[in-house]
């Protein structure tokens, strides 16, 4: 998790709100645009809302809109499972985990935020 944590300019907990498919402008491929809705930011910009990109390859998440997931966000706003990113459930060890050694890592202490509560 350290080396997804490093190579990201952001890393969040978040709620997806929409998605949708689009041409990518850098490939001749098609993108998904994924809106999200933030529940915890732990690294990078504190803004309440935000957008990424997943490509159509074997590291795509398969993004569902209203599920949780933690986003490691790279540069150009991609996002990918290889890259760290994961849907998330706050009730399963597995994510209570994640969340907790986000939450304690030492380059944050003092900088979490917490964003408006997502229903």
């Amino acid at each position: 998790m350290d080396k997804w944590y490093s190579d990201s300019i952001e890393v969040a907990h978040v709620k997806i709100v929409g998605t949708s498919l689009e041409n990518d402008p850098e490939r001749d491929k098609e993108r998904v645009r994924i809106k999200y809705q933030v529940i915890e930011q732990f690294k990078g910009d504190d803004s309440e809302t935000g957008h990424v990109y997943e490509g159509l390859h074997n590291c795509a998440l398969g993004v569902r809109t209203g599920a949780k997931y933690i986003l490691f966000i790279r540069e150009h706003r991609l996002i990918s499972r290889c890259g760290g990113s994961q849907m998330i459930s706050d009730w399963i060890d597995k994510g209570k985990i994640i969340l907790e050694q986000l939450r304690d890592k030492e380059l944050n202490k003092g900088q979490q935020r917490t964003a408006k509560p997502v229903t």
